[in-house]
């Protein structure tokens, strides 16, 4: 992305004219704004500190030149440290912005002079943004960030400004973009991915962010991850967009129709509302002006690189700002800022953040070192980092309150006892002092019982006359009773007529009497009602006299008119008293009522007024009636209460009499109870002293024990809480960065931060002996993750408490299944819901697990992730509706907290992005060495005692039970003690709870106790198998390491253990331990191997068994060793003792019963030969002595770790030898190098002086030298004894590497068995018996090989019922479009039971994933047919998938290895009819054998490396069948045999079509030319000169198979029409190789030569190195005249060469000094130990040169120390040159670039003759007796000499002056030096021309590799020129042709 262009200057510019000219007032602030907007543009897009440097440096002297002003004046303001320089750190301050004033319009863009003035505004923006968004941003803006926000405020304010943003995942990329959007206030946009997010919805999102930008006229901000990037058309069009504001084809008519509606105001004000164009025209302009788009793209991996180069438009379109690393400062903000609130000791703060930077800074030197040395990534980011600061403080809040908690429970159960304890002398006192109390009470309480007896007896006799008394009241009092109730009833009666007169009066109104006033002659009803009611009131009525009769008469008309006119008439009415009415009125009314029309409803009628008068009047009659008979009664009831008032007065007198005689004796009683209650408090009291005491005295004795311990517990606590500060953090990097790593690296790492914690002032408190397990672990919980299947070693448990405590959702890097079956166990019982990304319904299960808190096993994931995960990942949660929610794709769903979520993968060594790794807890469960022997052991044992193991199980269970009880029993002791108020001995229950706590805690404890016991002897018992465990556990290591070499070479545990169990069922039984765990080991080996290698190539077979013998012999532990030899011989001479003792103790009773005999006078019996048979029998056979140690493998001889390595590298080279060789003449200064390397060795040396032993007598170790077999040769004395196995081949490396590896497969032979290096046939039947339906079948393939006509063959032979003529095969070569193909023949053959084979898996990765779940979930299934088979063919290809690797059956079939073998296959290809079937049969079939011949050779020919071939061509049966077809045809329609024809078709079309270098094409066409040739139809012709190889003559196939079978198995080097020593190329080929790949799997060395660390090994190396590099050369020494220019001006040619390779090795220089002193540095901790500088620590230790150097190297295949030594030879060789002028002679091989000074030569002598340069070639003549530089006395006159070139494979004969072959051993010598002369129209033979008998233009290369990059020219990078050699008489080319001789200009060694 280092590309720039005028649009780059055009920003420069846009960025100062953003400025007013208010704002930049002066000079200077012109020049600060041109160097900052310059640094913006161009400095944000530099990414490592030398380009920025530069940048600075120049900008600060085009600033001094161009502004006429000095920097760090017109900097000053910023120079912090006041020391008048500003540096690039201090320029960091230089920012602008144009949202300093909030809320300004316009908004000006100006320089920000106070940081603490912009740190505020943009804190005011963040804490707005955060008060008004569901997505909350927790931001530390320290100046790193604010210098982000700064930048991307500044691009997205432009028009048209976007922003490409560089930086790993997690460093603050979209939040600070967010940031600034808010503060420029834009809307912001980014998309939401979702499983189904495809084309549609992208281009509906684009839509959206196009419509808001010109339609809606607003500033948006399109925010786009590469996280995002789901299809690559994603990004073509963000190309487009940026480029040019629009995306092809993405508007419809009907969108562009709204929107030009709603743009038509705009467009008319900008006059562009004319036709569409114009419309859509002013639509694009207004995108291009509101559209930002800022892209968030990752550095890492190759997508970025590949996407720049695709869309140039990314780079120039947009404004790069590169988010580096978070530096120092900026980490120490945030650590302090997020510290503040921590509960620690303010002057731990300070150190606590710098802690926090050191470990971050360390794990990112860890991270790459981890790359470097395990070949691993991980990513350390900024949210790595907050991860660790969030982590701590919560941690450290929950450990504290824990461990007070804890503490303060140990506090109060300790007062509790100690209170309890006091309290017990202090109740035996009071107990005391009761007693005399308690006899006093007991007499009083008795005295006041007698006194109460004579008081009760008076009290009785008043209470018998009072009683008497009562009852007589009582009878009294029932009379009145019946009296009253009786007047109550007949009143009862009356009462509601009383009432009915009284609510009839109710009814009256006013209105109604004023109506009965009016009526002038009433009717006779009122006016007969109106006389009653006048009699009532007793008014009389008026005497008057009658008109008529003139008599006097009573008018009541006219008083009842006076009477309705009184005033409150009805009130009176209504009062009237009843009760004391007259009886001559109830005599007068009587008659009124009496009259039937005296009734209420007929009075109704006249009058209502009346009727309601009538009702009163009858109401008071009735009533009166009743009241006379109640009256009489009422005065009885009067008087009976009067008599029962004066009976109850006198009763009263007499109860109070008895009341004070009840009181007096209730005193007495009250007097007597507080006598008793104060006895029986006394009583209790003494009874309480009693219990409480009898308490205490329990609580004391049963928790008196505890006491110490809790003491002890609490006294630690107040000491661990303390170190929590220090212990929690290191906890919290653990968690936060560690869990990627292995073992050894965690270790590193945390003792390092101990370190640092310790050294830190003040000191950090913190566990001397820090473990994440001590300080975070439950080991109760530990014991229980370990019975549902964890590990049982420390790692293991340290990923469990990650787990445990971890924020993040865990990824468990898991290739043997650990985690995942941990897993299952651990959340089984809670419904574990297990998916795969595959499953096409995973998300519904994600949903409804996340909502309804079930744990969810996302298991077997690849490098990515679902993007649709990332809200879960993220734990993105908002409430909504009140409750918590997550977006998962495009549902919502409900949020439970009670949700875990696991991840797992499968592969080893996963990849993944830093994007992924901070949004998970990455945790390496790869199984440890520990954890697996543990593993093994448990399977062992259960398979060989089940007793044992179901009796350590059970134990295990027990344990774990009891000691989870005795914590929760400890914890409810102190619950209880902690919870009870005041004294607990009060608390009966509490007591009762913490005795019988006590008593189960002490049983269990008991329990454990003898459990643990006799687990003891148990595991006692079962160590005896832990050797077997041990192996097996090294076995599965060195099978798994495997993977490291190939991708098909994978194995799963699973597999393993299923594999391990076989063996010990098969292995040989033996009543002793010790034999049957040699049987069982020796047997498992055996057979793992065989399993193994029918999956392995060969060339990797001898490899693997060369792993195991050296890792079995590694890890046998010898001091064991000679300690059981101890033992044994011990036990013998125990035994011979014994013996001995009972021997003479039977002697001894022999002679003392023969003495009795003979004391008795018994004659003793002669002694015969029965007796002395009889005395052999009775004396014991003496014990058998030890004997030797039997090892289950190897010789019992130690190998060494170092000797290992060095065997493998050779040690390290620095170049110069210590001691001259002594016998340069057959001796190499590489081998004697290396001697004296290994002398060094200090097991070497203990042996004796080995470099001074071969210097004293060369010709001794000659022999060694000079043998065929020197693997086979006996060392001379006395290092043949001296030497062990290994030291020996160390020394055959030495002497002779081309028989390293016989010499490795002797080691092999001896210490592991024969066996193990015996060829092993294909055996397709037994690996079909290890199948099952459910089990894949896989063959690696490798080039040339096709299995199937096997499979087919074997198919035929597999017959069955359903398929009785063989079973049905049906072949799917898999390619474009094949796999529903492919899947439609599985599912028929799953239930048909046939067999399906996908041919060619690595050429389908589509179908890959769908074939892992074929082979993971349905072939599992019920229902699959038992006959079904699934055959896959694949090469070796990353993309297969792991699980089937894993768990399938894998072959190798490949093509046959030599001549034979390979035209054997040809021939059993053939078939009769088409052998037969030609009409020239003779010719034929010569010429078919001879095709056959020549096939064989050119593929086999393949192994001699570069001697055979340049470039390794794939020759496969297809070429061979194309020429036979053309052989055919050209037979059948000539009538001659066109042999030229044959020949061009053949070489050039049909095999020729492959080769792809000259050089290569010429000796194909010259092997071809050996077989097909008119001699070939003779019978005597022979393919080579021994005769062995013919074409037979005529006859049948068979006879032709017949003669393949008598042809040697491995063919001489003349076949191929080589030299012998041919073989000594390819033998050293094969040590190359396979030493390469056996150190390519090997761990990095710990220790070394002399005890030396590595870092001691490569510092001092690279200080050596480094004092003798030389300063780069300088042109300004340059002797006169060199560079002088010619008459026509021009530089000489050759001087211009030599200044570009000047150029070249300062170039190289440089590099190499500034990388040696970076590597010193990094090793000294001074600077971070990059990936480059920790791959160059571990080449010097390889002895490579580090790829850093050769990157801009000459080619070489020197190791380091030869390549030094060459350097310096080729650094004095040019400096000679420059200083001295043109040498006489040239050292061709000291170049760079070689054939530059070929055509440098070419054009000076044209230049010097006037020739044209194109008619020029070199002529070549070796001259006779200079052999290197220091013979040439004066240089030529035309063209130069050359020196210092090698003949490879041949040899220059200096009497006969010609090219003559190799001596015996020899591979490369030299050449004398030749003469390389121009001449004018001379033209060297093509290199296709006829053989030449006089002339070899043999090729001149560069290396030995003679393969480089082709050129246009067809010709090899590696190659410089063809020489012409005149050649040995009697051969012609094409003889050195085919022996593969070539000039050299440098060795290997």
């Amino acid at each position: 992305h280092y590309t720039f262009n005028l649009r780059d200057v055009s920003k420069v510019f846009q960025g100062v004219c953003s400025t007013t000219k208010e704002s930049v007032a002066d000079k200077g602030s012109l020049t600060r704004l041109w160097v900052h907007e310059s640094l913006r543009v161009f400095a944000d897009r530099l990414t490592d500190e030398p380009d920025r440097a530069w940048f600075f440096d120049m900008s600060k002297r085009l600033t001094e030149k161009h502004f006429d002003a000095s920097f760090d004046e017109v900097f000053a303001r910023l120079d912090a440290d006041g020391d008048g320089v500003v540096d690039p750190t201090e320029l960091r301050r230089l920012m602008f912005g144009d949202f300093l004033i909030p809320g300004a319009d316009p908004k000006v863009y100006g320089e920000v002079l106070e940081y603490d003035q912009l740190h505020a505004v943009v804190t005011e923006y963040l804490t707005d943004f955060n008060s008004t968004s569901k997505k909350p941003m927790h931001l530390v803006l320290f100046l790193y960030a604010l210098e982000h926000v700064c930048r991307i405020c500044r691009i997205i304010s432009q028009p048209g400004g976007h922003a490409l943003l560089v930086g790993v995942g997690g460093s603050g990329r979209q939040s600070l973009t967010r940031l600034a959007a808010y503060i420029q206030e834009f809307e912001i946009h980014q998309i939401e991915l979702s499983k189904s997010y495809g084309r549609t919805e992208w281009h509906d999102d684009l839509k959206k962010v196009m419509k808001l930008a010109g339609e809606a006229n607003k500033n948006t901000v399109f925010l786009f991850s590469d996280t995002q990037i789901q299809h690559e058309y994603f990004v073509e069009d963000i190309s487009n967009l940026l480029n040019t504001a629009e995306v092809p084809n993405l508007m419809e008519s009907g969108d562009m129709v709204t929107i030009f509606e709603n743009i038509r105001g705009r467009a008319k004000q900008a006059g562009m509302d004319g036709n569409k164009d114009l419309m859509n025209n002013f639509f694009i302009s207004e995108v291009r002006k509101n559209l930002h788009v800022v892209l968030c793209f990752s550095p890492v991996g190759d997508a970025f690189r590949e996407r720049l180069r695709k869309f140039p438009s990314l780079v120039t379109c947009t404004t790069i700002d590169w988010f580096t690393a978070w530096p120092e400062d900026a980490l120490l903000n945030v650590a302090q800022e997020f510290l503040k609130d921590v509960n620690v000791a303010d002057n731990l703060k300070a150190p606590l953040a710098e802690m926090c930077v050191e470990m971050h800074s360390g794990t990112i030197a860890l991270s790459e070192r981890y790359l470097a040395e395990a070949r691993r990534h991980f990513y350390v980011t900024p949210t790595s980092y907050l991860e660790l600061i969030s982590s701590y403080k919560d941690l450290l809040k929950k450990k504290q309150k824990e461990i007070d908690t804890k503490k303060k429970r140990y506090i109060n159960g300790l007062e509790k006892l100690a209170a309890t304890e006091q309290s017990v002398e202090a109740m035996k006192e009071e107990l005391i002092a009761l007693q005399p109390q308690l006899v006093q009470a007991q007499k009083d309480t008795q005295a006041a019982m007698e006194v109460i007896a004579q008081e009760t007896v008076e009290a009785d006799k008043v209470k018998a006359s009072v009683a008497k008394e009562e009852e007589e009241a009582k009878a009294e009092a029932a009379r009145v009773k019946a009296t009253q109730e009786e007047c109550e009833n007949d009143l009862k009666n009356a009462m509601p007529l009383l009432k009915a007169a009284v609510d009839a009066l109710d009814t009256l109104t006013p209105g109604d009497i004023f109506e009965v006033k009016l009526m002038k002659t009433p009717p006779a009803p009122v006016m007969l009602v109106m006389e009653a009611v006048c009699i009532f009131m007793q008014i009389e009525p008026v005497r008057k006299t009658h008109p008529e009769t003139g008599q006097m008469y009573n008018d009541w008309w006219a008083t009842s008119i006076k009477l309705l006119s009184q005033p409150g008439f009805l009130n009176k009415l209504k009062t009237y008293d009843k009760d004391k009415i007259k009886k001559k009125v109830i005599r007068k009314v009587a008659k009124y009522v009496a009259k039937p029309e005296f009734e209420p409803k007929r009075v109704m009628k006249a009058s209502k007024a009346a009727g309601g008068l009538c009702s009163w009047v009858k109401a008071l009659v009735d009533y009166d009636a009743v009241i006379k008979v109640v009256n009489p009664k009422k005065a009885a009831l009067a008087k009976a209460e009067e008599d029962l008032a004066g009976v109850m007065a006198e009763l009263k007198v007499k109860q109070e009499q008895l009341q004070g005689v009840i009181d007096k004796i209730n005193a007495l009683n009250d007097d007597l109870q507080g006598k008793k209650d104060h006895c029986a408090k006394l009583e209790n009291d003494a009874e309480v002293c009693k219990i409480k005491l009898d308490r205490a005295n329990k609580l004391v004795e049963g928790l008196g024990g505890e006491k110490v311990r809790w003491t002890a517990n609490q006294e630690q606590l107040s000491v661990d809480y303390l170190a929590l500060t220090g212990d929690v953090l290191l906890s919290s990097g653990c968690i936060a960065y560690l869990g990627a790593f292995t073992l050894a690296y965690r270790e590193q790492a945390t003792a390092r931060w101990v370190e640092l914690c310790q050294t830190s002032t003040p000191a950090i408190p913190c566990d001397d002996k820090y473990s994440l397990v001590k300080i975070m672990g439950d080991q109760v919980k530990i014991r229980q993750w370990n019975i549902q299947g964890l590990p049982k070693d420390s790692f293991s448990a340290e990923n469990g408490t990650m787990v445990d405590y971890g924020r993040r959702w865990p990824l468990f890097i898991d290739p043997q299944g650990q985690a995942n079956k941990w897993i299952r166990s651990m959340e089984g019982e809670r419904g574990l819901v297990t998916i795969k990304l595959s499953d096409p319904d995973y998300m519904r299960s994600l949903e409804t697990a996340v909502q309804f808190g079930k744990p969810v096993l996302l298991e077997n994931i690849y490098d990515t992730l679902d993007a649709s995960l990332e809200p879960l990942l993220l734990k993105q949660t908002f409430k909504q509706a009140g409750s918590l929610c997550i977006k998962l794709g495009d549902s919502v769903v409900e949020y439970n907290k009670e949700f875990k979520f696991y991840i797992t993968t499968k592969l080893r060594n996963p990849h993944y992005t830093p994007e992924l790794c901070t949004k998970v807890s990455l945790i390496n469960f790869m199984i440890t060495l520990d954890g697996l022997e543990d593993q093994l052991l448990g399977v062992v044992v259960a398979k060989e005692r089940p007793d044992l193991a179901e009796e350590k199980n059970q134990l295990i269970l027990q344990g774990a039970q009891n000691k989870k009880s005795l914590k929760e029993i400890e914890d409810k002791i102190l619950k209880v003690l902690s919870s009870s108020e005041g004294n607990i001995l009060e608390d009966e229950e509490a007591v009762k709870v913490l005795s019988a706590s006590k008593v189960l805690s002490d049983e269990i404890s008991e329990k454990q106790k003898i459990a643990d016991e006799t687990e003891v002897k148990i595991d006692a018992a079962r160590a005896g198998y832990r050797p077997v465990a041990k192996h097996s556990s090294i076995l599965f290591f060195c099978v798994a390491d495997m993977a490291n070499i190939g991708d098909m070479y994978q194995y799963s545990l699973q597999w393993y253990t299923e594999l391990f169990l076989r063996g010990i069922d098969d292995a040989d039984r033996s009543p002793k331990l010790e034999t049957r765990l040699r049987n069982i080991t020796r047997h498992f080996t055996y057979f793992l191997y065989q399993m193994v290698c029918r999956s392995l190539f060969e060339q990797d077979k001898l490899l693997f068994a060369f792993l195991i013998a050296t890792k079995v012999l590694l890890a046998v532990d010898w001091e064991e060793v000679e300690a059981q030899k101890a033992a044994a011989e011990a036990e013998y001479r125990k035994a011979l003792a014994e013996a001995a003792e009972r021997e003479a103790r039977r002697k001894a009773e022999a002679e003392a019963e023969a003495k009795a005999r003979e004391e008795a006078g018994e004659d003793s019996p002669e002694p015969g030969a029965e007796d002395e048979d009889e005395e052999e029998d009775l004396r014991e056979p003496a014990p058998t002595p030890p004997g030797e140690f039997e090892f289950a493998f190897g010789t019992g001889n130690p190998i060494d770790a170092d000797e290992l390595r060095f065997f493998l590298t050779g040690g390290i080279d620095t170049g110069d030898l210590a001691v001259p060789n002594p016998a340069s003449d057959w001796l190499g200064d590489k081998a004697w190098g290396e001697i004296l390397r290994m002398a060094d060795l200090p097991t070497v040396a203990a042996k004796g002086d080995l470099p001074a032993d071969v210097a004293r007598d060369p010709a001794r170790w000659k022999v060694l030298y000079d043998s065929l077999e020197p693997q086979s040769e006996t060392l001379p004395d006395p290092w043949g004894d001296a030497f062990t196995p290994l030291q020996r081949m160390m020394v055959i490396r030495a002497f002779r590497p081309d028989k390293v590896v016989p010499a490795i497969t002797d080691f092999v032979g001896a210490e592991l068995g024969a066996k193990y290096v015996e060829p092993m046939p294909f055996d397709l039947p037994s690996c079909f018996e290890d199948s099952s339906a459910g089990v894949p079948l896989v063959f690696v393939l490798s080039a040339g090989s096709d299995p199937m006509a096997n499979l087919l063959n074997f198919a035929a032979s597999k017959k069955s019922k359903t398929y009785p003529e063989g079973m049905r095969v049906e072949a799917v070569s898999l390619g474009q479009g094949q796999g529903p193909y492919a899947m439609k023949n599985i599912e028929e053959g799953m239930k048909k039971g046939f067999w399906v084979v996908l041919q060619n898996c690595h050429l389908a990765k589509s179908f890959m994933p769908e074939l892992e779940v074929v082979c993971e979930t349905r072939l599992k299934e019920d229902g699959v047919h038992q006959d079904f088979r699934l055959w896959l063919t694949s090469m070796p290809a990353a993309i297969f998938p792991v699980l089937v690797l894993q768990n399938g059956i894998k072959l190798t079939n490949e093509p046959p290895k030599g001549v034979r073998a390979n035209m054997k296959r040809t021939f059993n290809d053939i078939q009769e009819e088409v052998w037969e079937g030609c009409s020239k049969p003779q010719p034929y079939k010569k010429l078919v054998f001879a095709l056959s011949t020549f096939h064989a050779i050119i593929q086999e020919r393949r192994k001699f490396g570069p001697l055979g071939w340049n470039i390794r061509y794939e020759f496969n049966a297809s070429d061979i069948e194309c020429s036979m077809l053309t052989l055919r045809m050209f037979l059948e329609e000539q009538d001659e045999i066109p042999w030229a024809a044959l020949v061009y078709v053949t070489g050039q079309i049909n095999y020729g079509g492959r080769v792809t270098d000259d050089l290569d094409r010429r000796c194909l066409m010259s092997i071809l030319k050996k077989y097909y040739l008119p001699n070939i139809l003779d019978d005597s012709y022979r393919f080579t000169p021994s005769g062995t190889y013919y074409a037979p003559p005529e006859g049948d196939l068979f006879s032709f198979r017949d003669y393949l079978e008598q042809l040697p198995l491995t063919e001489a080097p003349e076949v191929f029409g080589m030299h012998p020593n041919a073989n000594i190329t390819f033998q050293l080929q094969e040590t190359r190789k396979m030493m390469d790949t056996m150190l390519s799997i090997q761990p990095r060395a710990t220790s070394a030569e002399g005890g030396k660390s590595p870092d001691e090994i490569v510092a001092a190396l690279a200080a050596e190195i480094e004092s003798n590099i030389a300063p780069p050369l300088d042109l300004d020494d340059a002797c006169p005249g060199l560079f002088d220019r010619t008459a026509s001006g021009q530089l000489k040619s050759l001087s211009v060469v030599l200044g570009q390779e000047i150029e070249r090795f300062n170039k190289l220089t440089r590099r190499v000094l500034s990388s040696l002193k970076e590597l010193q540095k990094a090793i000294k901790g001074v600077v971070v130990m990059t990936g480059e500088l920790e791959q160059m620590y571990t080449d010097f230790l390889n002895n490579k040169v580090p790829g850093l150097w050769e990157k801009v190297a000459y080619p070489s295949l020197k190791p380091l120390g030869g390549w030094i030594v060459d350097y310096h030879r080729r650094i004095d060789f040019m400096r000679t040159w420059l200083t001295k002028g043109n040498p006489k002679s040239y050292w061709l091989s000291g170049f760079f670039f070689p054939q530059g000074f070929m055509t440098g030569v070419l054009q000076e002598h044209a230049r010097k003759y006037q020739q044209p340069i194109d008619a020029l070639n070199f002529n070549f003549q070796v001259l006779e007796g200079k052999e290197t530089a220091e013979d040439i006395t004066e240089a030529p006159e035309d063209g130069v000499l050359i020196d210092g070139l090698y003949v490879d494979n041949a040899r220059w004969n200096r009497e006969m002056k010609y090219l003559d072959e190799s001596d015996p051993g020899v591979m490369i010598s030299n050449l004398p030096v030749v003469h390389f002369v121009p001449v004018m129209g001379y033209y060297p033979p093509p290199l296709l021309a006829p053989a030449d008998p006089k002339e070899y233009q043999c090729p001149l290369y560069k290396t030995s590799v003679r393969a480089g990059i082709l050129s246009t020219t067809g010709q090899s990078t590696n190659f410089v020129i063809c020489v012409g050699l005149p050649i040995r008489p009697g051969t012609d080319s094409d003889f050195w042709v085919l022996q593969g001789v070539a000039l050299l200009c440098a060795t290997n060694d």
